[in-house]
This record gives C-alpha cells, structure tokens and sequence, in this order.
C-alpha cells in the first residue's frame, strides 16, 4: 500500500513509546521520520491518508500514482532496507524510514 500524508514529525527511535507519535501516526494523516532528509519543508496541518491511484509491484520495484493536495509525504508500507533508491518524476528523490518499518518519499 502507498499513501499520501500530509504531516510529519522528526522523532529519533529512542524517543518512540507506544503512547507517543508513533500512535498518532496509525491515523495515517502523519508519519514519523527517523530524521528529516534535506530540504524537506514544514509539516502541514493532518490530512489524509489520501491512497495512491495506481502501484505497480516487480521483484526489485515499485511504482505508484500519487495525486496530493499539496506537498506532503509518499508513504509505502513495505519494510525500509538500506540500498533501495527512490525517484519523483523521473528524477533521485530522498527516501526515509518512517513509521519505524516503512519508507517514504516528499
């Protein structure tokens, strides 16, 4: 599943408890990052989750549409492994571990 989500907070793994973010985050209208790629902007208000219209799966890849509101985050809810890229629009893009087990992409 890919998912667009319109807010995020930067919480570090040790700062995770079962009360804190990471519960605010299974809403699906955040994500929690390990830590903010370059250049991510402001988090906006919650919105979403908003599902991506189209995913494609191969054995080393995927692809999905994702029409947003605005800027926001690409979540994919397939397990974050060091080594895999990521582009938008054709062009590298960052990819970072949220929701502790998952990736996504601004």
């Amino acid at each position: 599943m890919v998912f667009w989500a319109g807010a995020w907070s930067v919480t570090p793994d040790e700062a995770l408890n079962p009360r804190g973010a990471l519960l605010a985050a299974a809403a699906g209208d955040r994500a929690v990052l390990a830590e903010a790629p370059p250049g991510l902007s402001p988090a906006g208000a919650p919105e979403g989750p908003m599902a991506a219209e189209e995913i494609r799966v191969g054995p080393d890849w995927l692809t999905a549409t994702v029409v947003a509101p605005r800027e926001g985050l690409a979540v994919i809810l397939d397990p974050f492994y060091p080594g895999w890229r990521a582009t938008l629009d054709g062009a590298p893009a960052p990819l970072v571990r949220a929701d502790y087990a998952f990736m996504a992409v601004p």
